[in-house]
């Protein structure tokens, strides 16, 4: 394990099982299909092809998924949190946005309204969590 994935792993405050990730995954791409059973790409550019990587060619793809216990957005598709609204209330997964700094109030607006908090800056990247 490295140490992008010791991190994740430790942070995470779910047991993951699966993920979705909106862009390229920071670069990170086998790092996080080594942590989870099955990763859903949305918006990406990669074309890797492995056994436990699921293309989606639309947000709605991902709305019935169960167990998914992270989201990682690239800092270039940030606008498409508001459309996982769905997902985000019914799983409550941790969300993991490129860039060290905490995103602007105008991308996590949908954020805020369902309990998410910005928890942790990780370098390169901070994460949201569901607070009680």
């Amino acid at each position: 394990m490295n140490k992008f994935q010791k991190r994740l792993s430790k942070n995470m405050k779910k047991s993951p099982r699966h993920c979705v990730i909106v862009g390229d995954g920071f670069g990170h791409i086998d790092d996080i299909a080594a942590l989870f059973d099955t990763v859903f790409l949305l918006e990406s550019s990669i074309t890797k092809r492995e056994k436990n990587i699921i293309m989606r060619q639309e947000v709605q793809g991902v709305f019935d998924l169960r167990d998914v216990g992270a989201i990682f957005v690239d800092y270039d598709k940030k606008h498409v949190i508001d459309h996982l609204s769905p997902l985000l209330s019914k799983e409550n997964p941790d969300v993991f946005v490129e860039k060290q700094e905490v995103l602007e109030r105008e991308y996590t607006k949908i954020l805020y309204q369902l309990k998410y908090r910005a928890i942790a800056q990780l370098g390169g990247y901070h994460q949201w969590s569901v607070m009680p």
